[in-house]
């Protein structure tokens, strides 16, 4: 049976063997008792993987906050493609003589589309109309110079053509395929018209709030007589349409080129990427807890070593290199230890068959953490693939054309990309940052 029962102080004073004392003596060793309860419950905390404890985890070595997901490619509704039937076209393709420009156009636009669907040329004011075509019919016309020297183009135009002609809120997605090379209104103040063009660019692609891919690819360029002016001459595929969409485009219609061997590289504005798509592993000298960014177990008289997997596949290709990694990349210890990366690897697979295109990257970065200063500490890491997209990479071989006539290059290509990026709709990056947890319980 219980009792219940009060005591007074005096009582309880005696319980514990302090009757003789005084209040000051009293409360000094109420003060000792609270301290040594403190230090108990210090110890006992230590024992929590998460031992700081650092506020990004709780006691069990959870994550409190998840990282922003990665924005993913998706399939667009559908593929509308605009061809551009210009004069300076016409060596691209050139009737009896063999392009990559007309077979590889061919296959990307039957990739997408049906017989019963449509191709647009773009020849007549400016670019701004032009004629409809089956895919049968657009076959035909490709393979028999049916677009020759049809007219004077604008590219500021047939964007606009484009841009007009998708219904991007139901996912459509625009593709132009041009040579990009800019006609000047005559002869006089080239540079005045050139510096107009780069802020035309600027505009047009601000205002649409689109997403905007230009992937460069090569081929033969022909005369009149059937002789070749020029082995490699480039020419273009802008994608215009919501990022997801873009994005998927965008890596079918660069990877169909690159299987082919007449890819060059692509470039983008515009895009939502979110956070970074990746995975952690132990390496040694730790247990990863199952699905936390945490990992326990930690020798302090070892480095520990993790790999981190990263997903490239939402991103221009021109990234998937070791030092570009290596620069996107932060890492800082938040108590005290040191991180060093030890070795990137880049895997990348493609797959093409029955009509399914896809193409995997990934970078593999392999790095250490040592000389903890406590038994656990926090890693704050991002990755910042934005600082890319502005890059020129290998554009910049068709760089420094004084005439559209120069073949090998392509006039104009640097004002239009100067005007990409000048404009107020950039690719943005999540900012937030993600954590690790390294703890020695």
């Amino acid at each position: 049976m219980y009792y219940h029962k009060s005591f007074t102080n005096s009582q309880i004073w005696g319980a514990i063997g302090i009757v003789n004392t005084t209040n000051d003596m009293k409360k000094s060793i109420l003060i000792k008792i609270g301290a040594l309860c403190l230090l108990s419950q210090f110890f006992v905390n230590c024992h929590d993987v998460n031992c700081l404890p650092d506020s990004h985890f709780d006691g069990n070595g959870h994550l409190l906050e998840m990282p922003d997901s990665a924005n993913k490619m998706s399939l667009p509704s559908s593929v509308k493609f605009f061809v551009e039937a210009s004069g300076s076209m016409n060596g691209l393709y050139r009737s009896g003589c063999q392009t990559e420009f007309r077979d590889d156009v061919y296959q990307i636009i039957s990739y997408y589309l049906s017989d019963a669907d449509k191709v647009y040329t773009l020849c007549k004011d400016k670019g701004r109309d032009g004629y409809q075509y089956s895919l049968p019919q657009f076959a035909s016309a490709i393979k028999n110079q049916g677009f020759q020297a049809m007219g004077s183009t604008s590219i500021i135009d047939m964007m606009q053509t484009v841009i007009e002609n998708i219904d991007t809120l139901n996912n459509e997605v625009g593709v132009l395929i041009s040579d990009m090379k800019f006609d000047p209104d005559g002869i006089d103040n080239i540079n005045y018209q050139l510096g107009m063009y780069t802020t035309n660019v600027s505009r047009i692609t601000s205002e649409s709030k689109l997403a905007f891919s230009l992937i460069a690819a090569t081929s033969k360029y022909y005369d009149t007589k059937g002789e070749i002016l020029a082995e490699a001459s480039p020419y273009y595929y802008l994608i215009m349409g919501r990022s997801a969409n873009v994005a998927k485009v965008r890596d079918d219609i660069s990877t169909m080129l690159w299987i082919n061997g007449n890819f060059v590289d692509n470039i983008e504005t515009g895009m939502t990427y979110g956070g970074s798509n990746s995975e952690l592993e132990k390496v040694r000298n730790c247990m990863k807890m199952s699905k936390e960014p945490s990992f326990v177990g930690v020798n302090p008289n070892e480095p520990c070593k993790i790999k981190l997997k990263i997903s490239l596949d939402n991103y221009r290709w021109a990234i998937a290199n070791k030092q570009s990694i290596h620069d996107a990349l932060s890492f800082k210890m938040l108590h005290g230890a040191s991180v060093e990366i030890d070795s990137i690897h880049i895997d990348s697979v493609f797959i093409d068959s029955e009509k399914k295109l896809n193409r995997t990257m990934e970078a593999s970065v392999f790095f250490s953490i040592k000389s903890l200063q406590t038994d656990c500490d926090v890693i704050e890491w991002s990755f910042n693939p934005c600082m890319f997209d502005s890059a020129n990479g290998r554009f910049e071989q068709f760089f420094g054309a004084t005439t559209w006539k120069d073949f090998s290059k392509t006039y104009s290509i640097e004002n239009f990309l100067q005007g990409m990026f000048r404009a107020a709709h950039l690719s943005t990056c999540s900012t937030k940052k993600n954590y690790i947890l390294i703890s020695i319980h």
